[in-house]
């Protein structure tokens, strides 16, 4: 089990990374309905504005960049592959991960590693990983909690499995004190592209060795998995299997791709998690609504989803000349889309302010992207989330927050979730 100490210093200088300062993180949902109403395209990157990193300038380029806050808008930029490229995110994080960002690959070689991806990630195996690995390693974080009473339930819990869940499943050795090292590296390898000019140098070359600190040693797992013949049902042995249209991975891109799996893994989860929870703390009647009929999991999660995405923010860059709302939108141009917005897009949901577990989605939710890259990695992340919160309703039934510490809240322009969460239970 990874240690928490070196994972939350880790946690905690990413949020600050990302944190603008400014009040409007903790309720940017104003501001983005006005945007919505009045200026659904604005030029320039409403992210650089109150200085957070925005995946559509990681390297402080000052290219042209628009912002788009309408469902109808992000959801064409993500789903239409002709005219805007997912590439963008191989500038700035690409610089750390290199061949492992799935989504900067396009036409046959995405269709390619995307399907041998695919075919590690089957619906069989993701029933067998839950029951033999997420399950009992759930409940064994949170039965050894329980005696306590009280904690901080990100640094004592949601930080930390998520990393050593996909560590597992990926094939990884059953190793503490290494998980808990790539758990550090794959948050370090987040915080490298800083908009503090000054502190780009320093962040980058950080984020680098710990991008070749988990290449190289995983390179040599791959090695001697694929020698050992790959006969597992772990990730990695699948992935060294797979075959599409009668090609396999080499141990490079396998390498890479798992690399690039780490640090979405390390806290996108995390986060998901701990808005879930947030959100039905200060909802009691619906906790225990959930807690009575586990068969609104799914749709609980997914309205999670919708109403607070983790990442509020994607960038695409256009390919051909376009236009939205009369403006006229050149190739090269990058466009940084407010998932955050577009979930509340009261055009596509009715009461898009409202947590509704009943909610009849007309329009699919965005939090997980949308088109040809879709997340990948959606499925094992709704089924980590699916697992905690059940484990958490039947460890600890009386969780609240704690009267006594400070009050938890949902921050954040683009990485939104809470820095902390202060619970009790009897």
């Amino acid at each position: 089990m990874a240690t928490p100490t070196d994972v939350a210093s880790e946690f905690a200088a990413l949020n600050k990374l990302y944190s603008s300062g400014d009040p409007i993180e903790v309720d940017p949902y104003p501001m983005y309905r006005e945007l919505r109403d009045k200026q659904p395209i604005m030029d320039g990157d409403i992210l650089a504005r109150y200085g957070v990193p925005s995946q559509a300038d990681f390297i402080l380029s000052g290219r042209k960049i628009f912002s788009l806050f309408r469902y109808e808008d992000v959801a064409r930029a993500l789903q239409d592959d002709d005219t805007f490229s997912a590439g963008l995110q191989a500038i700035g994080l690409g610089d750390f991960l290199g061949d492992g960002i799935l989504t900067a690959y396009s036409g046959f070689e995405h269709r390619k590693l995307r399907g041998a991806m695919l075919k590690a990630l089957t619906p069989a195996a993701l029933r067998d990983w839950r029951s033999i690995l997420i399950e009992p390693q759930m409940r064994e974080h949170l039965e050894a909690l329980k005696p306590l009473g009280k904690c901080d339930l990100v640094s004592a819990f949601s930080l930390r499995f998520p990393i050593d869940v996909v560590y597992r499943v990926l094939g990884y050795p059953d190793d503490s004190e290494f998980a808990a090292r790539f758990a550090g590296w794959a948050l370090r390898i987040l915080s490298g592209t800083p908009t503090d000019p000054a502190a780009v140098a320093q962040a980058h070359a950080a984020a680098l060795e710990a991008s070749r600190n988990i290449y190289d040693a995983t390179l040599d797992i791959v090695k001697a998995r694929r020698a050992a013949g790959a006969e597992g049902e772990d990730m990695m042995s699948r992935m060294i299997r797979a075959e599409h249209e009668g090609e396999t991975l080499d141990d490079h891109i396998i390498t890479s791709l798992i690399r690039g799996l780490l640090p979405a893994a390390a806290e996108t989860t995390t986060r998901t998690f701990g808005n879930m929870l947030v959100l039905l703390l200060d909802r009691p009647e619906m906790f225990e609504r959930l807690r009575a009929d586990r068969s609104l999991m799914a749709r609980a999660i997914n309205e999670t989803m919708r109403f607070e995405p983790t990442a509020s923010y994607v960038a695409r860059e256009t390919r051909v000349d376009t236009e939205f709302h009369g403006v006229k939108v050149p190739a090269g141009t990058a466009l940084s889309l407010c998932v955050g917005s577009a979930n509340r897009d009261e055009r596509f949901f009715e009461n898009p302010d409202t947590l509704d577990f009943d909610r009849k989605m007309l329009r699919p939710m965005l939090g997980f992207g949308s088109g040809a890259h879709i997340c990948l990695g959606m499925q094992l992340a709704r089924l980590e989330i699916d697992v905690a919160m059940n484990a958490v309703l039947d460890i600890l039934p009386t969780i609240r927050r704690d009267p006594d510490a400070p009050h938890s809240e949902i921050r954040g322009l683009n990485l939104r979730g809470p820095d902390d969460l202060n619970v009790c239970w009897d």
